[in-house]
């Protein structure tokens, strides 16, 4: 069957402010997109290949960056395997479920929110920005930002280039709680809490610091906070990329969390989902013959579960 758009943004063009764009897993990659409307992309998750049985077509749907402009106020991605940085000029949008890499080179942060932007959720997100420089962060918050929620994901940056896991500057502010951090940070005016930091320094100003887990002293031990915690006790350590930070049974972690829940990525309300699986009913099982007849008909057998 022909495909009904040639490229995402022709999909995005033609479609009604308010829409949802479903986007199949795909061998190759789709274009970049330029949200101008506000819309909701949902695509079928990552790591499909490490997580098996999640969908029974075990590939990404893969795009370029993302930018949301004027316009695009109420927009959703959630489920996308995205390759470049996502650039973010309005509030509110949500970026929900996917997978944020730099394979291009770009010396930007993966995901940078500009200036006086109210109302941005981040939430249960795989970021990881590999490309050594010191703009190269993982999430950037710039002048002015408030309402800005950063929830269950993995973020790592490479300090060795200099850049922070996340950044911000100092008329912003932000909740950040239940993540796992590979790499620097540098906040202000933020609430910051249930968090586990796997590597780097923390530098905080006006900030209210509890219930983290640190692999060095980066945390006071104020606070509910835990300091020189051996990572390789608290972390699975094995199997997919993203299924191997979830905790141990015994997990320093485990339960140590504001409100006795768990820290990391996989605790609290909204907890992280294997492979970035969106919220809607995914086939994970489909049987069918190459051929049918009149007497036996196409005899199709599929297995769905529900996804939260």
């Amino acid at each position: 069957r022909t495909a009904d758009f040639r490229t995402l943004q022709q999909a995005h063009d033609d479609a009604t402010a308010g829409d949802t764009l479903y986007v199949a897993g795909s061998a190759s990659g789709y274009s970049s997109l330029l949200f101008l409307k506000k819309l909701t992309v949902v695509g079928p998750g990552y790591f499909l290949d490490e997580n098996a049985d999640l969908q029974a077509r075990p590939l990404s749907a893969r795009t370029s960056g993302i930018e949301f402009a004027s316009g695009a106020e109420g927009s959703a991605i959630i489920g996308m395997d995205i390759r470049n940085p996502i650039l973010v000029w309005v509030g509110p949008v949500t970026i929900m479920r996917n997978r944020i890499t730099n394979t291009n080179g770009f010396s930007k942060p993966l995901i940078e929110l500009k200036s006086n932007i109210k109302n941005a959720i981040i939430s249960q997100n795989y970021i990881h920005n590999e490309y050594k420089s010191s703009l190269s962060h993982g999430i950037e918050l710039e002048l002015g930002l408030s309402n800005i929620i950063i929830k269950n994901n993995y973020i790592r940056a490479d300090s060795t280039g200099g850049a922070d896991a996340i950044s911000m500057l100092e008329t912003s502010a932000a909740e950040i709680t239940h993540n796992v951090i590979d790499g620097d940070l540098l906040l202000a005016n933020s609430t910051f809490y249930n968090n586990i930091l796997v590597a780097g320094t923390y530098v905080a100003t006006a900030t209210d610091t509890r219930n983290n887990i640190g692999a060095h002293d980066q945390f006071s031990s104020a606070g509910g906070n835990l300091q020189n915690v051996a990572m390789s006790a608290v972390f699975v350590g094995t199997g997919s990329s993203d299924g191997r930070w979830q905790l141990t049974p015994a997990s320093a972690a485990s339960a140590a969390g504001s409100s006795g829940v768990d820290m990391g990525i996989y605790g609290g309300a909204t907890p992280y989902v294997l492979s970035g699986l969106p919220p809607i009913p995914a086939i994970y099982f489909f049987s069918a013959p190459s051929s049918g007849s009149p007497a036996s008909g196409l005899p199709i057998e599929l297995k769905i579960r529900s996804v939260n």
